[in-house]
C-alpha cells in the first residue's frame, strides 16, 4: 500500500472538511439542520487515517515470513547436502569393506538412510509450507 506523506494526509484532511462544509451548507439551507462540520469532518478523517494504517503492518510481516522461511529451507537444504556427502562417502566405504567382508558398515548404512530421509522430509515440507 501507498504510503502518505504529511502533505498528502493535510489534503486529504481538508478535501474531507470541504466536503463536509458542502453538505452541512447543504443540509442547513435545505433541511435546516444545524451541521457542526468540523466535528463531522474530524470523525471522517480519523476512519480514513484508521482504514490507512490498519494496512501497513502486512507489508513488514510478510517480509519476516518470507525471511524466516527462507532460512529454514537453506538449513534444511545444508544439512541434506551434509548427510548425502557423508553418505556418499559411507557408500564409497561400504563397498571397500564389503572387499574385506566388514559388517559394522551396514549399521551405519542405515543411519545415514535414515538421516537423509529424514532431512528431505524437512526439506519437503519447507517447500510444502512456503507455497
Amino acid at each position: 500500500m501507498k504510503k502518505f506523506n504529511a502533505f498528502e494526509l493535510i489534503g486529504i484532511g481538508v478535501a474531507i472538511y470541504l466536503v463536509c462544509l458542502i453538505f452541512g451548507a447543504i443540509s442547513k439551507h435545505i433541511f435546516s439542520f444545524d451541521v457542526d462540520v468540523l466535528s463531522a469532518s474530524a470523525t471522517l478523517f480519523a476512519a480514513v487515517v484508521a482504514m490507512l494504517l490498519f494496512n501497513d503492518w502486512r507489508e513488514p510481516h510478510n517480509a519476516q515470513r518470507i525471511h524466516e522461511e527462507r532460512k529454514d529451507i537453506i538449513n534444511a537444504i545444508k544439512s541434506f547436502r551434509t548427510n548425502f556427502y557423508n553418505f556418499i562417502n559411507h557408500i564409497d566405504t561400504m563397498v571397500e569393506a564389503a572387499k574385506t567382508r566388514d559388517e559394522s558398515y551396514c549399521k551405519e548404512y542405515i543411519e545415514l538412510e535414515t538421516k537423509l530421509l529424514n532431512d528431505l522430509d524437512d526439506y519437503l515440507d519447507c517447500c510444502i509450507f512456503t507455497r
